[in-house]
């Protein structure tokens, strides 16, 4: 099957989606270009933000929705992009059940589930501090869907009691750019891992950190985070509510958490099955259609 996967990226890059879409050209052999192909099988847009309407003969159509932007985050362009990507595909592929019920109502959707390189990303020793770490990460963007407000008063007023810690740029706390390899270790050097975000699909940085087996603490009503089992090392909270967030981080620092069995919650989420789940869903668009 013909499918040209048309993303920014390249296929050695480190950020998340580049990283998504390289395990689609490793696994099925989908190349990755800049722009999409007027003989391609399939133009699989990755993420949404890169469809534009083509002059040239239209061929099928699919799209990785990753998240929806609120109205007010960046003036309504955001929102606008998502709506009009939806409407124009063939096919609606995101990691979450909450957006699977927004975008159905626009024509075929399926979920699949964000991998984690479960080789990579593996528990380690794990050095109980007596100034528990705290830690949080991934790439901030404008508009402060990342929860940057909860983290900058997390660390103001928890900072003497507790070490606050960022991997990426933006983060208004302590902390520094990591590179993917260093990411490991980051998160076995953390007592919590914790997800402050706002909108998400299906935040990576919480399903590695899983697969380190450190706790986490997460907001509800974030994407598939929903979708998590209840078990002991998995903590939740109010989405932007500051003092269920720091009632859910005393919790998970003062319960025990077994490191298998929370690596275990993520453990079928392979690389390889990512590709499967794909070759699928195009293999079914493709003969939805002809």
């Amino acid at each position: 099957m013909k499918v040209r996967i048309v993303t920014p990226y390249k296929v050695n890059g480190n950020q998340i989606i580049a990283r998504l879409a390289a395990h689609l050209t490793t696994y099925n052999g989908w190349p990755m270009r800049s722009q999409p192909h007027p003989r391609a099988v399939v133009n699989l847009f990755m993420p949404y933000t890169q469809w534009r309407f083509e002059k040239w003969t239209r061929t099928p159509t699919a799209a990785w929705f990753t998240h929806k932007e609120r109205l007010e985050t960046e003036g309504g362009a955001p929102l606008r992009r998502w709506e009009m990507a939806a409407r124009a595909v063939d096919l609606r592929v995101t990691p979450a059940k909450l957006y699977v019920r927004d975008l159905e109502q626009w024509g075929s959707t399926v979920q699949v589930e964000h991998p984690v390189e479960l080789d990579h990303f593996t528990p380690g020793p794990h050095k109980k501090r007596e100034q528990p770490r705290i830690g949080i990460g991934g790439r901030v963007y404008p508009g402060g869907r990342k929860g940057q407000t909860l983290a900058r008063r997390l660390w103001k007023e928890q900072g003497d009691a507790w070490e606050i810690r960022a991997s990426g740029n933006g983060w208004p706390v302590p902390g520094q750019y990591l590179r993917w390899a260093e990411m490991p270790h980051f998160y076995r050097s953390l007592d919590v891992f914790l997800c402050t975000s706002m909108i998400e699909g299906g935040p990576v940085t919480v399903l590695e950190a899983l697969a380190c087996g450190r706790p986490i603490v997460i907001p509800s009503a974030v994407g598939a985070l929903d979708e998590l089992p209840e078990v002991a090392g998995i903590h939740r909270y109010i989405k932007g509510d500051y003092q269920t967030m720091v009632h859910a981080i005393e919790q998970a620092l003062e319960r025990p958490a077994n490191p298998a069995e929370l690596r275990s919650v993520i453990e079928h989420r392979t690389p390889e099955r990512w590709a499967d789940q794909w070759r699928d869903a195009l293999e079914d668009l493709i003969w939805s259609m002809a």
